[in-house]
């Protein structure tokens, strides 16, 4: 989540940031997705963090998931 949106969400309650990183640092990171239904794609690339210039902290969590397969 992006920093400037944790008040948006969580209000003035206290919570600990365990790390802070650029966007751009996360890219190409591999993840677990939620469900399994697609899981062995990961062996052709999919399931890794790409960089977007549309994505902002301006709303939302300042995350995107785009899933093309979906629409």
């Amino acid at each position: 989540m992006g920093e400037t949106r944790l008040t948006h969400y969580f209000g003035k309650e206290k919570y600990e940031i365990l790390a802070k990183l650029k966007g751009i640092d996360l890219e190409g990171v591999e993840y677990e997705p939620l469900y399994d239904f697609f899981s062995e794609r990961s062996k052709n690339g999919c399931f890794k963090v790409i960089a977007a210039p549309f994505v902002t902290d301006s709303d939302g969590t300042g995350v995107v998931h785009c899933a093309p397969g979906f629409g």
